[in-house]
């Protein structure tokens, strides 16, 4: 069980991490403006948008992918580095950190009033699976040794 919960976080930690280091390269790289623009205007110009508030969208959208890339790596570190050694803390460190991720993409969507509870329900289902198998792995008393029984030996 904590083998799986730690490979469908390794999942999704890899994919976030691929997605935010896709965003930075594209911004920083080839100077493409946020993506989240695609979302508010339905392209990704910024046409009719002011400049001063193109600048803060470009650069909060830098800072939330680096942030984000950084979440990533350290979670891939806890998780291959102390989860996979059953360490209670590095448990509830993952599982704080990915409610508290889940819960703020719920959050950002209502905020661009962009609902999509199905799409962000569906999303959170691995970190979700994933917490909870590691749980089992982690909390789980393992049990007795079978012994055999008396009398069958030859």
């Amino acid at each position: 069980m904590l083998r799986a919960g730690a490979v469908l976080l390794t999942f999704w930690a890899g994919v976030h991490l691929v997605l935010a280091l896709g965003i930075l390269a594209m911004m920083l790289v080839l100077g493409r403006n946020s993506p989240a623009l695609l979302v508010l205007f339905g392209d990704t110009q910024g046409a009719g948008v002011d400049a001063r508030a193109l600048a803060t969208i470009n650069a909060l959208a830098v800072l939330c992918n680096a942030w984000r890339a950084a979440m990533c790596v350290a979670s891939l570190t806890v998780i291959w580095g102390a989860l996979v050694r059953r360490a209670a803390w590095a448990f509830w460190t993952l599982a704080a950190c990915a409610c508290l991720l889940q819960a703020a993409g719920f959050a950002s969507d209502s905020l661009l009033g962009r609902r999509e509870l199905l799409g962000n329900a569906a999303a959170s289902l691995v970190p979700l699976a994933g917490v909870v198998l590691a749980a089992v792995g982690v909390f789980r008393r393992p049990s007795a040794p079978a012994v055999a029984p008396q009398g069958l030996v030859r």
